[in-house]
């Protein structure tokens, strides 16, 4: 909507002042929607932002605001407890659907990147031979176990076996 705020250095509007911005910016509201062929429907929260004023200043001035209404053809949109209530109610819906949607994503990560494991496992190398010769002839010239710490290569050291070929 196109209806003009006003802006100042903090001018708050009172009394005759305020019934008049009210007025007018009531009307500049009808006109603007019926341009558009709308049907003017407008809150207290909307009316306060274009006054500018508190919500609580509108509710001061509510009899003269319904008696504005009556006479022209703006229809007060209203939130009723239930109507809120019956939103809450379907927020939370949205909510629940939106977990069971990112419960069930997490599940099938979950169960892709332990399959990513069993496929790595499963099909990696066993590296043993290229390790096992390797050790064996570094101990026989260091004079112990590279695998144990075992002073010689033919000791046994807790349950690692001798090294032999």
């Amino acid at each position: 909507m196109k209806v003009r705020r006003l802006r100042g250095p903090g001018k708050q509007l009172r009394g005759a002042e305020l019934k008049e911005r009210i007025g007018s910016v009531l009307q500049e509201f009808v006109r603007e929607a019926e341009l558009r062929g709308e049907k003017p429907t407008i809150s207290f929260g909307e009316l306060a932002k274009l006054i500018p004023c508190s919500k609580t200043t509108i509710y001061k001035y509510e009899g003269y605001v319904e008696e504005f209404i009556k006479d022209t053809s703006i229809y007060r949109a209203r939130r009723t407890g239930s109507a809120k209530a019956s939103e809450l109610v379907k927020i939370v819906d949205r909510q629940h659907e939106k977990i069971e949607q990112l419960s069930s994503e997490l599940d099938a990560l979950r169960r892709h990147h332990a399959n990513l494991y069993r496929r790595m496992l499963l099909g990696s190398s066993d590296l043993s031979s290229l390790v096992l010769e390797e050790g064996m002839v570094s101990s026989a010239k260091s004079g112990f176990c590279v695998f144990c710490g075992a002073q010689s290569a033919g000791e046994t050291y807790g349950k690692v076996h001798r090294l032999s070929k």
